[in-house]
């Protein structure tokens, strides 16, 4: 069976628009959005939010994602990428803001 994780960072610290993936959209707000439309493709196996915020993280548990508490030096706006989520075969790499695509 394929191992497909969808990784979602999310991070307190946004500069531009302070708290986006937690300020009320669309009935919900970017991060609960983002992972009830992943839960709808059954090829994913995985869900986890990778954050330094608590609330975050207790927002993504709530809806029935894994939870990864990142290090305050991932977490800045110069770091690009987030790995290392137990080397999974098959990796989607989604952030909260980005719109949904079905090919």
């Amino acid at each position: 069976m394929k191992t497909i994780t969808a990784i979602i960072p999310v991070r307190a610290g946004s500069t531009r628009l302070k708290n986006k993936n937690v300020a009320p959209f669309a009935g919900t707000n970017l991060l609960v959005n983002k992972i009830h439309q992943l839960q709808e493709f059954s090829e994913i196996t995985r869900i986890v939010v990778s954050s330094d915020s608590d609330l975050m993280l207790e927002m993504a548990k709530a809806s029935g994602a894994e939870t990864h508490k990142r290090a305050l030096e991932y977490c800045d706006e110069k770091t690009k990428t987030f790995w290392g989520v137990n080397s999974p075969k098959y990796i989607v790499y989604m952030q909260p803001m980005a719109e949904r695509r079905v090919a």
